[in-house]
């Protein structure tokens, strides 16, 4: 990732320089020319990238009705997309996986250690591209792995976000992500678990 950041940033002060030598030789600059081009940013792309985050968890259980649990952690992200531009909208999707390491603080009474580890999505997404920004909504699938063995869950997840062109292969974003879960395992219980995340891509 860091080659690819300090290639792209590389590349685009060689591009600015040979832009404003050949406007120099001409004799002039075309301010119109430059805000065009920059306007006209293509959002078409595969990416991937990594990124950090914070998560956190509440349930509630049918079996203590007045009794909630709660959690939260930090995580690192990886996630990796598709991108197709057509006019100013951009349309996608999105795969994505979040190590948490987040721990229910608050267990109802002989109920074992539980941490949330694992968290995987598969998502959509529609944008509008505003030339080197573009914001966002995803919508998609969740699955969500704990430390104990055969308690995932699955659920839906739904969100909104922000990516920022900020080199010619290089895109900056925020992302945020609500998602929901009615079971794990086969116990009855209902989590919400929500996380936000700064991410870098790489495109291609």
């Amino acid at each position: 990732m860091k080659t690819v950041l300090i290639s792209s940033v590389a590349l685009l002060a060689a591009s600015t320089t040979n832009l404003f030598a050949a406007d120099m030789l001409r004799g002039s600059i075309e301010p119109d020319v430059i805000t065009t081009e920059q306007a006209d940013a293509d959002w078409s792309a595969i990416y991937i990238g990594a990124g950090v985050g914070f998560g956190s968890f509440s349930d509630e259980d049918e079996r203590f009705p007045n009794f909630t649990s709660s959690g939260s952690g930090l995580g690192i992200n990886a996630h990796v997309g598709f991108m197709r531009q057509i006019q100013d909208w951009v349309v996608g999707i999105e795969a994505d996986y979040m190590y948490l390491d987040a721990e229910f603080t608050q267990l109802p009474p002989g109920f074992p250690e539980l941490k949330v580890e694992d968290v995987f999505t598969l998502r959509g997404r529609v944008g509008y591209a505003y030339g080197n920004i573009q914001p966002y909504v995803t919508a998609g699938f969740a699955h969500a792995r704990t430390n104990i063995k055969d308690l995932d869950g699955t659920g839906y997840v739904w969100g909104a976000g922000v990516d920022f062109k900020i080199a010619e292969h290089v895109m900056f974003g925020l992302q945020y992500q609500q998602h929901k879960y009615h079971d794990f395992g086969d116990q009855p219980i209902e989590v919400d678990h929500s996380v936000a995340l700064a991410r870098l891509s790489a495109t291609f």
